[in-house]
């Protein structure tokens, strides 16, 4: 069996970009997924909390329905299960008020554009790339038309970013959130209710739901 199943998970279609994100996240995956990427330590309180939840979206660990388990994929989603997982996702990102809001510092240091010089641009797409599954340049981001802040004629985008592709430009408008680009800075006292406010805006993609 061991060769067998070496050479279907080493399988080029397990990786092949038309199959990635064409699942929808169980209530489980989303939970631990969004744990795991944002490496929150969570208190017995909180587990319990997030198990409950969990339960709540139907899916009752180690207790499925049947031996054919869950049914699952589009079975997850419906007008009373979106806005959980939304709660889900702001639980995890803030606590249970501002006060407790998720590091994502060490995060975006350990991508690398967190030192590019203009990592007001590269980092978040890079976050986009870590935390949901579809490609940024798949994304359906839309144009997002609010100017850039600060002085652009001092302080120019760059002319590769500036006629680059839209995603990253929107992206990164996103991200700023009106500061000036080249007044981002990830070791500011603001940087990290950015960061968490960025990643409120990508886990609410519903691209963030698929696996």
């Amino acid at each position: 069996i061991a060769p067998v199943l070496q050479q279907l998970l080493t399988s080029a279609h397990f990786f092949d970009g038309q199959v990635r994100g064409a699942r929808i996240k169980s209530p489980v995956e989303l939970v631990a997924g969004m744990v795991n990427e944002t490496a929150r330590p969570l208190n017995a309180d909180q587990l319990r909390f997030l198990k409950n939840i969990i339960s709540f979206m139907e899916q009752n660990l180690l207790n499925p329905p049947n031996v054919a388990g869950w049914p699952g994929y589009r079975t997850w989603i419906s007008t009373t299960s979106l806005p959980i997982r939304y709660l889900v996702t702001d639980f995890l990102l803030f606590g249970n008020n501002d006060n407790e809001i998720a590091d994502l510092v060490g995060l975006a240091r350990s991508l690398p554009e967190a030192a590019d010089p203009y990592a007001a641009f590269r980092l978040p797409e890079a976050l986009a790339r870590y935390l949901v599954p579809v490609p940024p340049e798949q994304l359906d981001i839309g144009s997002v038309t609010e100017p850039f802040g600060g002085d652009l004629v001092s302080n120019p985008i760059p002319d590769d970013i500036l006629n680059g592709p839209p995603h990253v430009l929107n992206l990164a408008k996103v991200f700023l959130a009106g500061i000036p680009w080249y007044e981002w800075d990830i070791d500011n006292a603001q940087a990290p209710v950015l960061l968490v406010l960025f990643a409120r805006y990508l886990t609410q993609m519903p691209e963030f739901h698929l696996t």
